[in-house]
């Protein structure tokens, strides 16, 4: 999984890149309600390309925002 280096932890963009093809993408955002900007983060953008699908490569992309909101010291992943 590889992301931009940047000095804020949100928002923060993914792309898995096995074999030097992208293969599937997601974002974790500060937030995706203008009403609920107290619930964050936020996964966006989850996206598998269609000749993978049913892979279960969107389960790994999902472990992995897990991990990275773990990581960032957050509780919950919306």
């Amino acid at each position: 999984m590889n992301s931009c280096n940047a000095e804020s932890d949100l928002p923060r963009f993914y792309i898995a890149i096995p074999n030097r093809s992208i293969i599937g993408t997601y974002a974790l955002l500060r937030n995706d309600l203008i009403s609920r900007q107290d619930l964050f983060p936020w996964i966006a953008c989850l996206y598998v390309v269609s000749l993978l699908r049913g892979n279960k490569i969107w389960a790994k992309l999902l472990e992995h925002a897990i991990r990275e909101t773990r990581d960032k010291g957050l509780k919950k992943l919306y």
